[in-house]
């Protein structure tokens, strides 16, 4: 599950990205995807000293400090509710960041040096708090809507989709 899970995050990330920037995430471009791809794999990842760390890689730090911890707590989560413990969710977590920075976002965009370690490790902070915050009010009985609220997608997931975690 959780793998699947991680597999629908990317995928609605990479469809949301050509939404908000057409031009950026153009997916028809075949010769400047190549030609990124090249630089993605030939270069070391994206890193500006000169920038503040969160924007080291030219983003925005709110995009750089909340969407990536949010998207790293997602997988960190996921692993932690469907069972495994906080190590296989912190290898999870940057198994899936390297699998978005050097497969769905490297045609359009250089690998990101903060984006690598930022998302796995913002993530396991962030996930490990709602994990647990997420137990203890089931433990508790408490509404959906509050469940809803600290864990939407898995919510969604076992709500809709019948899923165990």
């Amino acid at each position: 599950m959780p793998a699947a899970h991680a597999g629908g995050v990317l995928l609605g990330m990479r469809l949301a990205l050509s939404v908000a920037w057409p031009d950026a995430y153009d997916p028809t471009r075949g010769a400047d995807m190549r030609r990124q791809l090249r630089i993605a794999y030939t270069m070391p990842p994206e890193f500006d000293a000169s920038r503040g760390l969160l924007e080291s890689d030219g983003d925005p730090w709110w995009l750089n400090g909340a969407g990536h911890a949010l998207f790293g707590s997602e997988i960190y989560g996921r692993t932690r509710q469907c069972g495994g413990g906080p190590v296989a969710a912190l290898v999870a977590a940057a198994a899936v960041s390297v699998a978005w920075e050097y497969g769905l976002e490297a045609p359009h965009q250089r690998p990101s040096a903060v984006d690598l370690v930022w998302t796995p490790l913002a993530g396991a902070v962030l996930g490990e708090g709602r994990f647990r915050l997420h137990r203890w009010l089931r433990a508790r009985n408490a509404s959906g809507w509050l469940l809803f609220a600290v864990d939407p997608l898995g919510e969604a997931e076992r709500r809709f989709a019948r899923t165990r975690c």
